[in-house]
């Protein structure tokens, strides 16, 4: 075999297969490389990509599972935010039909296949019906009894019996509600 420039063409057969077969390997690696460096810059991170490498396939496997629960509770109280302006309507004596949320989250489930049973949560109701309901929730929460405080409020006062507690939602009206999630 002649080249244009009148040279011989020196390789076999075989040699130009063995050529052919690195660059083709090159190319793929090449390929391979850059597929990885698209899909990383593709994702929010790696371990996205569960099953594409050992690591991140090991994270997801054992740390980061979660399990979530929640349960409302409902009652009616009044208050006066009276640290707002004297023309705004809630500085003046009104009041809610609050829907509080307790929310609850365990990365394992108890021997019953539960982060904790709904029952157990009764102490929570049983503390809102006694303490809140019917009631002029100025003279019960400290400082400014807005959902924002009320949230903190009933966080502080069943995490330590509660150690799954993660946050608490008020709702004065259908339309809003406010997490407290520290």
């Amino acid at each position: 075999m002649t080249f244009r420039d009148g040279k011989k063409n020196l390789q076999t057969k075989e040699e130009r297969q063995r050529l052919r077969r690195q660059s083709y390997g090159l190319f793929n690696l090449v390929f391979l490389l850059l597929s990885i460096i698209t899909l990383c810059l593709l994702c929010d991170s790696v371990c996205k990509l569960k099953n594409f490498m050992y690591i991140c396939r090991r994270s997801y496997q054992t740390g980061n599972r979660m399990y979530k629960i929640s349960k409302q509770f409902s009652f009616s109280a009044s208050h006066i935010l009276n640290l707002l302006r004297e023309d705004h309507p809630c500085a003046r004596l009104h009041g809610h039909n609050y829907v509080i949320t307790v929310h609850l989250k365990s990365k394992t489930l108890n021997e019953y296949g539960f982060i904790k049973d709904y029952k157990e949560l009764k102490i929570v109701k049983q503390y809102i019906d006694e303490t809140l309901d019917h009631r002029h929730l100025n003279d019960l929460i400290p400082g400014h009894p807005t959902s924002e405080n009320i949230a903190k409020f009933i966080y502080d006062r069943f995490k330590p019996e509660i150690p799954e507690l993660y946050a608490v939602e008020v709702s004065e009206t259908p339309q809003t509600s406010c997490i407290y999630e520290p």
